[in-house]
């Protein structure tokens, strides 16, 4: 009976967090995945990278090392967009436009910048202000 209590418990815990997770946190749909990291030395609207300490760093395509690290975006909450939109109305971009990343977590719209080491594509622009991101797999060059 113990066991099939702590079974019984483990998926009611588990489907409230399936519930929580599909609703945005019980208030209505939310439109990405967001994950709180502790911060190192990135700012909002910045590319990032995860270090050995699983604190965001500043992500750049001149270090190789960070190849496979890169998890998201900060957005203005400390919380890194690893999947989904995400507004800045400072931003301008061009819709549909490729966006991937530079040095200094910077999103530039060129798949490689100058002494890049690897290149990856980090989303698109959905409008001026609001991308999509979407993190894909670094090409080593």
């Amino acid at each position: 009976n113990s066991a099939f209590s702590t079974a019984n418990s483990s998926l009611s815990i588990a489907q409230s967090a399936f519930a929580k997770a599909n609703t945005g946190g019980g208030g209505g749909v939310t439109e990405s995945l967001n994950i709180a990291f502790n911060n190192n030395n990135a700012t909002s609207y910045k590319i990032v990278a995860i270090n050995t300490s699983a604190e965001t760093i500043l992500a750049s395509t001149l270090d190789l090392t960070q190849a496979n690290k890169i998890v998201g975006i900060l957005d203005s909450n400390n919380q890194t967009v690893t999947l989904g939109t995400l507004t800045n109305p400072s931003w301008t971009w061009t819709s549909d436009e490729s966006l991937y990343l530079g040095s200094n977590g910077d999103i530039v719209i060129t798949p490689t910048i100058n002494g890049a080491l690897f290149s990856l594509k980090i989303g698109y622009a959905l409008s001026a202000t609001k991308i999509f991101v979407k993190i894909g797999t670094p090409v080593v060059l």
